[in-house]
């Protein structure tokens, strides 16, 4: 996850004076390293910190529940400005039920433990090892960063941990005893929704999907277009929250063959970008996010339910803002990476050049400005939900928050290893859609349109200044 929300993935944290907008990310890295900048006139200050992963546990889970139909999980928006969503699981017995952020950018779970007496810590729900009778210690230590400098330490333990009609016995996550941050979590844990790396436990939907208790190998994320509404669902989607539900689904297969997924990243391969259908990068390969060295025969989209924006190449984001009448480029101090504030009015399908992402097979994702626009601040000042930094995140690489994701209904699959986009309702099919082009495929994929099971809150890592 990378935040202008961001990280166990990554953690951006973004402020700006006087009529700012704080940007929040979220992305599980595997090397160490922080810095700290301050922020000034019309500039954006910015941490960055990453880590190498240390969950581990034990291999052996084992699913205790099965369900007919999916859970389909309504959320909604508690707080305006840059999206992150929480949902309810219920872990222990009895069980109590925790606010989490899914998060397919990472694959760690963790819940603030008992013991953890911080601030942070005491305003949220914590979770309790010696009140449930299912839970037990591993012993392990763990530590975990994030890249707005907000960091943890905790010890790994097993429990009954439940979303929606699915239950999984002895699952590992960690309980959190010391943690800090710059911002106000609000929101009891994180569900990392990832693949895992080798020396890590698996994660939730790897586990559920392993013991063949989901309806289908899915997950799925749909945010609606007024952006105060969206659903989550494990085992299937609700077809009533596409554009045309009757439309097939396209399917883009993940990256499968490098150090991407060998470090529990969810990645497509993006083949170039337009932007008002100019071509204004192409890609060959990129970098790998375990020795930098360049890997593959394309770019790499990450993409990411616990990121709010995305990490995208300067030449993109130029690409865009100089086509934005009043738009204005902002700086970050310290750093060369930039972002655009435009007028809020331009907020619309129609307000922008249309941006297009390309991947290997042929399918291209386009969003408009209703999609890479955030909404306004409490100054009532806009800013694209797109950071511009040299060469991408890593070179080659892009990563892809709720920018890019909230156009679409997002469905993952985690047995055939690729993501399923269709259209979601309220969008129109004839400014952007998701285009097969030669070589693609559209595949029939039921959905289901079943009642909400559990309610959840969204949630934005903005800080107003």
């Amino acid at each position: 996850m990378f935040g202008w929300a961001a990280i166990p993935a990554t953690l951006f944290l973004c402020t700006a004076t006087a009529s700012s907008n704080s940007i929040h990310l979220r992305d599980q890295l595997e090397h160490s390293d922080s810095s700290l900048f301050a922020s000034s006139n019309d500039h954006i200050s910015i941490a960055i910190t990453v880590n190498r992963p240390s969950f581990v546990g034990p291999k052996l889970l084992k699913a205790v529940s099965r369900a007919s139909t999916p859970s389909i999980l309504p959320i909604t928006e508690t707080l305006n400005g840059v999206t992150e969503y929480s949902g309810v699981i219920q872990v222990g017995t009895p069980p109590v039920s925790y606010s989490v952020l899914f998060d397919t950018g990472s694959f760690s779970t963790w819940l603030f433990g008992s013991e953890c007496k911080n601030q942070y810590c005491r305003a949220n729900l914590r979770y309790n090892l010696t009140k449930s009778s299912t839970g037990k210690s591993i012993g392990r230590q763990i530590w975990q960063s994030y890249a707005d400098g907000t960091e943890f330490n905790g010890t790994l333990v097993q429990d009954v941990v439940s979303v929606g009609n699915y239950s999984v016995s002895d699952f590992v996550f960690a309980q959190v005893m010391s943690f800090d941050s710059p911002s106000e979590a609000r929101y009891d844990g994180i569900v990392g929704m990832g693949f895992h790396p080798t020396d890590d436990s698996p994660t939730l939907p790897e586990v559920l999907v392993a013991n063949g208790v989901l309806t289908k190998p899915w997950f799925s994320w749909y945010i609606g277009v007024d952006e105060v509404n969206g659903f989550i669902g494990f085992g299937g989607f609700d077809a009533g929250l596409l554009a045309n539900p009757s439309k097939e689904l396209v399917w883009i297969s993940m990256i499968t063959d490098n150090d991407l997924i060998r470090a529990g990243k969810i990645a497509l391969p993006m083949v170039s970008v337009s932007v008002g259908g100019v071509v204004v990068e192409k890609f060959s390969s990129h970098a790998s996010p375990l020795t930098t060295e360049t890997q593959g025969s394309t770019g790499a989209a990450s993409w990411d339910t616990g990121t709010s924006a995305a990490v995208v190449s300067d030449v993109l984001v130029r690409a865009i803002g100089n086509q934005i009448a009043g738009a204005k480029q902002v700086g970050f101090t310290s750093s060369d990476d930039f972002t655009f504030r435009v007028p809020c009015n331009m907020r619309r399908e129609a307000g922008g050049p249309v941006l297009a992402l390309s991947f290997d097979g042929g399918v291209t994702l386009s969003i408009t400005a209703l999609e890479y626009i955030l909404s306004p601040d409490s100054y009532d000042t806009c800013y694209l939900g797109l950071i511009g930094r040299v060469g991408g995140y890593r070179n080659g690489t892009y990563l892809v928050g709720n920018t890019f994701l909230k156009r679409y209904m997002n469905v993952f699959d985690y047995s055939q290893k690729r993501i399923g986009f269709g259209l979601a309702n309220g969008r129109s099919s004839s400014i952007a859609d998701v285009d097969v082009g030669q070589g693609g495929a559209a595949v029939k994929s039921e959905g289901y349109t079943v009642s909400a099971l559990l309610s959840l809150s969204v949630f934005f890592s903005v800080i107003m200044t």
